[in-house]
């Protein structure tokens, strides 16, 4: 089930991030954040209204009612949003400044990060089989990137520091399932989204950008924020239910279906064409990575 929810996040968020590139181009990155963000706090508001009564939703922990929630609970919630908020808005500043991301050395990065939360903040173990397939993953990656040198030699960009900074503040989401756990679901993407609103909006009124945007200049882009908006939505959900309901462990391996997904969205709706080595690459990351990881899981 948890691979279920994991790919249905990874749908959301590549789909999502793949409609990104244009927008920020033209329009100030806090502008598109907070407006994107506007909308997915009101689908999580509705969710939260249609589900509240639901018993079966609430003893799963996927919402819960007004008297469970503690104020604390919701405030800590906020903080580390406010700190997560970070990793999407260097993401996207790494848009400006380069055509493709630092897959490898991002996903590389937040792998070991994404390790070491789950041995010291959730006690779980790494087996044999989590570090090869791990391994195996990131070496599919490096075929994906046709076997780009650049991953060695480390040679920093602008691009490649706005992308290390987002995954370094994106890995405070090791943390959610805590507030997650206590809050429930749905309530946690909705202080997710409502904060990540409120500093974009903020920085955005605060900026002398704000003065150059003119209501033409958002028109072209209305309906591409709002798809953007609702691929987040279910990017956003299925992560927290993945979050709720799989080992990090697991969570942090299933991280390697990100490019995968993106690959083939950009094959069946792109059509785009790639080379041998990135299709080896491809298979890879399937078979090597997190199928190798799931059959041991289902083994044991």
């Amino acid at each position: 089930m948890s691979l279920l929810f994991q790919l249905l996040s990874i749908l959301g968020f590549s789909f999502g991030n793949s409609l990104w590139h244009k927008p920020v181009q033209k329009l100030p990155v806090t502008l598109i954040i907070a407006s994107k963000s506007l909308v997915t706090t009101l689908l999580f508001l509705i969710a939260i209204i249609i589900t509240y009564k639901s018993s079966l939703l609430n003893d799963y922990g996927i919402t819960k009612s007004t008297t469970e929630l503690k104020l604390i609970d919701i405030l800590y919630g906020v903080g580390i949003c406010a700190i997560s908020y970070w990793g999407l808005y260097f993401f996207n500043q790494s848009l400006k400044h380069t055509k493709s991301g630092i897959t490898i050395t991002i996903s590389g990065a937040g792998t070991i990060i994404g390790f070491l939360t789950a041995i010291f903040i959730y006690n779980e173990k790494l087996s044999f089989i989590n570090i090869l397939s791990s391994i195996i993953g990131t070496f599919g990656l490096w075929c994906l990137e046709k076997l780009n040198p650049a991953f060695f030699k480390l040679k920093f960009t602008k691009g490649m520091l706005f992308g290390l900074l987002s995954m370094l503040f994106w890995r405070i989401g090791g943390l959610f399932p805590l507030v997650i756990n206590k809050i429930g679901v749905l309530q946690f993407s909705l202080v997710l989204e409502f904060t990540v609103f409120t500093i974009s909006a903020a920085m955005f009124l605060l900026s002398k950008k704000k003065r150059e945007v003119h209501f033409d200049n958002v028109k072209p882009f209305i309906i591409i924020i709002l798809l953007i908006a609702l691929s987040n939505f279910c990017g956003i959900l299925g992560n927290h239910m993945a979050l709720k309901f799989t080992s990090f462990v697991n969570y942090t391996i299933l991280g390697f279906l990100a490019p995968i997904v993106t690959f083939t969205i950009s094959i069946l709706y792109y059509k785009e064409k790639y080379s041998l080595i990135q299709y080896i690459g491809f298979t890879i990351m399937i078979f090597g990575g997190i199928g190798l990881n799931y059959i041991n899981t289902i083994f044991k």
